[in-house]
C-alpha cells in the first residue's frame, strides 16, 4: 500500500496540468501583446524619423539655392507651387511640387534640364518671399508598416544675401 501512494504522488494531476496552461498561455499572450505595442510604436517613431529626414534633406538644397537665388518667380495655386529663380555659375533652377497628377506630392528640383526628385511624400509646400526673406512651410506624411500616418511640419525662414 505503502508503494502504490508514492507511486500516485510522482505525476502531475490534470487539474495541476491545467492550471500550469493557463498560466503559461496568460503569460505567452501577455508578451505577445507587448511586443505588438512596440513595434507599432517603433514603426510610428520610424515614419516620424523618415519624415523628417526627407524634410530636411530638402530642405537642404532648397536654403543652399536661395540663398543666392536672383529673379524668383513664384506660382502657385491650390494645387501646386512652381519656383523659378537664376542662381550665379548655375543658370536657372526650378522647383515644383503638386497634389495631383502621377507626380502628387513630390518635391522636384530642375537644372540644365536635368529634373530630379528631391523628396516624396510631401503634403504642403509653400513659400512666401519678402524684403531679404523667404518663408518655407513643408509637411511630409509618412505610414508606417502597421498604418498609421505620422506627419511632420518645417517652417523656416531664409536670408537672402
Amino acid at each position: 500500500m505503502k508503494q502504490h501512494l508514492s507511486q500516485s504522488r510522482q505525476a502531475f494531476t490534470l487539474v495541476e496540468v491545467m492550471v500550469s496552461v493557463a498560466i503559461f498561455t496568460a503569460l505567452t499572450a501577455g508578451l505577445f501583446i507587448a511586443f505588438l505595442a512596440v513595434q507599432k510604436t517603433w514603426g510610428v517613431f520610424e515614419s516620424r524619423a523618415a519624415a523628417q529626414r526627407d524634410i530636411r534633406m530638402a530642405f537642404a538644397v532648397l536654403e543652399r539655392d536661395l540663398r543666392e537665388a536672383r529673379g524668383m518667380i513664384t506660382t502657385s495655386d491650390d494645387h501646386s507651387v512652381q519656383i523659378s529663380f537664376t542662381r550665379e555659375k548655375k543658370g536657372l533652377i526650378v522647383y515644383s511640387w503638386t497634389k495631383t497628377g502621377g507626380d502628387a506630392f513630390k518635391l522636384f528640383r530642375e537644372e540644365d534640364s536635368n529634373k530630379r526628385i528631391l523628396s516624396e511624400n510631401i503634403s504642403y509646400f509653400t513659400i512666401k518671399q519678402l524684403p531679404k526673406i523667404y518663408d518655407i512651410e513643408i509637411e511630409a506624411k509618412k505610414s508606417s508598416r502597421a498604418g498609421t500616418q505620422t506627419s511632420y511640419r518645417l517652417k523656416e525662414r531664409i536670408g537672402r544675401r
